[in-house]
């Protein structure tokens, strides 16, 4: 699992650490990876709501947010999520596809203003044919 940081809440983020675009021999177990950051705002969540059709008061209505324990908008979770996994530097003459996501857990609210960044480290490597490999990674 990877982990999806807010920077205006908490410490900013390391620079991108690592890249999961190296050819699969050059990967290392326990290597760490990080990506450059993503301001959501406004547009992001009417954007995400207008695709999925998923409007939540809790993302698109600021009065009745504004009562909610969060006391404004937050982004959609798989809005958040789906960022996160285009914020990851991947090679596309290398990944062949996104086979999984084990765990996501959100742990805060990411709000209109915040800055996402995704860390974590390779959990595994391994080899499916003399083609392809399989890349684990986690928090």
């Amino acid at each position: 699992m990877t982990d999806v940081t807010s920077a205006r809440r908490f410490a900013p983020a390391e620079e991108p650490t690592g890249t999961l675009s190296a050819s699969f021999d050059e990967l290392r177990e326990g290597q760490p990876f990080g990506s450059r950051g993503r301001t959501i705002t406004e547009t992001d969540l009417v954007s995400f709501s207008s695709l999925t059709g998923d409007w939540h008061p809790q993302h698109g209505d600021a009065a009745w947010a504004a009562e909610s324990p969060f006391g404004e908008r937050v982004a959609h979770g798989m809005l958040v999520l789906s960022y996160s996994v285009g914020l990851l530097a991947l090679d596309p003459e290398r990944v062949v596809a996104l086979r999984g996501i084990r765990d996501a857990t959100f742990k805060r609210p990411v709000l209109i203003g915040d800055t996402i960044r995704v860390a974590g480290r390779i959990e595994s490597l391994r080899a499916l044919d003399s083609a392809n490999g399989l890349v684990r990674s986690e928090e």
